[in-house]
């Protein structure tokens, strides 16, 4: 435990700029990274981008995610892998999208997908 001071100073340090980095492309996708964060920073609700009206709930149980929209058109389910969640959504038209993942920054502010869209922290 006398090194957890240092190794915390390290992640701030190294790989906190890098995730920052991974978040500039023009669909804000990342890539999985195995980073310690706590899981429970993903509860709780965020914004679709933020140039639209969408809300999402999230909702962590230890390696388990839920997600739903506020007006209950899609829903879906992860499991964690490293510091990335995969999953899949299903819409409300029948539709599921298979493979979603999902990578919150170090400071847990955003959460980048592979798809063409991300979230913000409210």
């Amino acid at each position: 435990m006398r090194n957890s001071g240092a190794l915390l100073l390290f992640f701030a340090l190294v790989a906190c700029p890098v995730l920052a980095q991974m978040g500039n492309s023009s669909t804000r996708n990342a890539q999985a990274a195995d980073l310690p964060f706590d899981s429970k920073c993903m509860a709780g609700q965020w914004h679709e981008q933020t140039s639209n009206p969408f809300r999402w709930i999230f909702e962590v149980r230890g390696d388990k995610l839920k997600i739903w929209r506020t007006d209950h058109f899609v829903s879906g389910k992860f499991h964690r892998e490293g510091s990335s969640w995969k999953g899949e959504l299903k819409w409300g038209n029948g539709e599921a999208w298979r493979n979603v993942s999902l990578t919150p920054t170090c400071d847990c502010d955003e959460i980048y997908t592979n798809q063409a869209w991300w979230f913000k922290r409210n």
